[in-house]
């Protein structure tokens, strides 16, 4: 496993410190006999995989395979010594101050929030909960691949195989055309020194994947990630990470491609430099004339600091602060009426396996789009990474029962839209799965 892929960290920064890679080696070991691997060749006779943003799923490969096998250690902190470098720039400002966009902040949550209704008895995982036929991909990560996500489908309770076997490499951010015959996500072969990552399309069956012509290319761009069609799908939202000419700071920023045309416009107004903070999961209003987004803040651990959800019309106007920095909230997916927007607070790629993590703290909520009517629709977090059912009368998402920041089994879970009649949609695996969405049937 190449050592790059361990332990790139999740802000796109430089490299592992030599501490850190000596730990990451002797627990890759220990991972490997514990699952009955081949333990491979030292990492640092490998080949050097290429560094980029996208590099978290590599710390989160490790350190969720590795909670599993070894959660007590790593409940005891040891994860904050095996996941990002600490960043180069200075420390990220006061959550107060780190609220990228400017705008007026929504009304946290907080007691006052609209309370979840009462959760249904546990019952055995079925796929019938789901009431579209529409399958259920999902990212997952594959530790006998080195720790790279794979996208899959459920085809029973527990039965999901890769949908693109011949997509190498990394294989993530899936997002549904409306009509549900296509499917985008991103991706790149972290053993390929000159991948970066890129936007991808493919048929609902995973048998015709397509890398889209983006126009990126290094130095001045450094990758594109997390698509989401429009939804006359005639346009991709999408989220760049690059750098000005003869800059060696990295940016991120939110941008737009035209199917039809193949032009790409870069929303400026979002653009952030990702030594404090970057953008994920851009999601289009119904009607297309909005996008919300996630911004993470990064603090000095190279972690999740804290977390806002913004809108922007696509043109680049109307930028404006949808949460209150105190929710951390993220990861937004739109109602299909555009009366409400899902958000999770503590979104899982921005602060899975931070020290001193609670997941507990991690919860669902539904919010207007201006800010009002929070509701908390979960009643005992450890949830997250929610979108929206087919049919839009259901949240898929997923519920993990580890302890405290040992990272246990997750569940594919669904609940109807006020949070009630929860449900498991498959069975319990080691980890990691997240980020399912459902199929809309064409």
């Amino acid at each position: 496993m190449a050592d790059e892929r361990l332990i790139r960290s999740m802000r796109m920064i430089d490299g592992p410190s030599a501490p850190r890679q000596a730990f990451v080696e002797d627990l890759h070991a220990q991972l490997s006999a514990e699952l009955g691997f081949s333990a491979p060749a030292s990492p640092r006779a490998a080949p050097a995989a290429r560094r980029s943003r996208t590099g978290w799923r590599s710390a989160l490969a490790l350190v969720a395979a590795a909670a599993l096998v070894a959660g007590g250690l790593f409940a005891a902190g040891i994860i904050g010594r095996s996941t990002p470098v600490p960043p180069t720039t200075s420390p990220s400002p006061t959550a107060s101050a780190r609220s990228s966009p400017t705008a007026s902040p929504a009304t946290a949550a907080s007691a006052s929030a609209s309370p979840a209704p009462p959760a249904s008895p546990a019952s055995a995982p079925t796929l019938l909960a789901l009431r579209g036929d529409g399958r259920v991909v999902f990212e997952q990560i594959d530790v006998a691949r080195g720790g790279v996500t794979r996208l899959r489908a459920l085809v029973s309770e527990t039965e999901a195989p890769e949908l693109l076997p011949g997509v190498p490499g990394v294989q993530d951010t899936p997002a549904w055309s409306d009509d549900g015959t296509r499917l985008a996500f991103s991706g790149y072969d972290p053993f390929d020194g000159t991948s970066q990552p890129a936007i991808w399309e493919s048929d609902a069956e995973g048998s015709a994947p397509r890398r889209l012509d983006t126009g990126c290319s290094p130095p001045t761009c450094l990758g594109d990630t997390d698509p989401a069609f429009s939804p006359d799908a005639t346009r991709l939202a999408f989220v760049r990470t690059g750098r000005a000419a003869g800059s060696a700071t990295r940016t991120s920023v939110i941008a737009v491609l035209d199917l039809r045309t193949g032009s790409v416009v870069e929303l400026e107004s979002t653009r952030t430099d990702t030594g404090s903070r970057s953008h994920r999961h851009p999601r289009w209003s119904p009607d297309g004339s909005q996008i919300a987004f996630g911004t993470t803040n990064w603090g000095s651990d190279g972690f999740g600091s804290g977390s806002v959800v913004s809108i922007i019309g696509p043109d680049g106007t109307g930028l404006r602060q949808v949460t209150d920095p105190g929710m951390r909230a993220g990861d937004p997916d739109w109602a299909a009426d555009g009366s409400v927007i899902l958000v999770s607070s503590e979104p899982i790629k921005s602060f899975l396996g931070q020290l001193g993590w609670d997941p507990s703290s991690m919860h669902i909520y539904s919010i207007r789009p201006d800010g009002s009517d929070i509701r908390q629709l979960d009643t005992g977090g450890n949830v997250g990474a929610a979108s929206w059912s087919a049919d839009g009368t259901q949240i898929v998402y997923v519920q993990h029962k580890g302890i405290g920041a040992a990272l246990g089994p997750l569940d594919i879970m669904v609940m109807e839209r006020d949070g009630s009649d929860v449900r498991p949609v498959s069975g319990s695996i080691a980890c990691c799965r997240w980020y399912p969405v459902q199929q809309p049937t064409p």
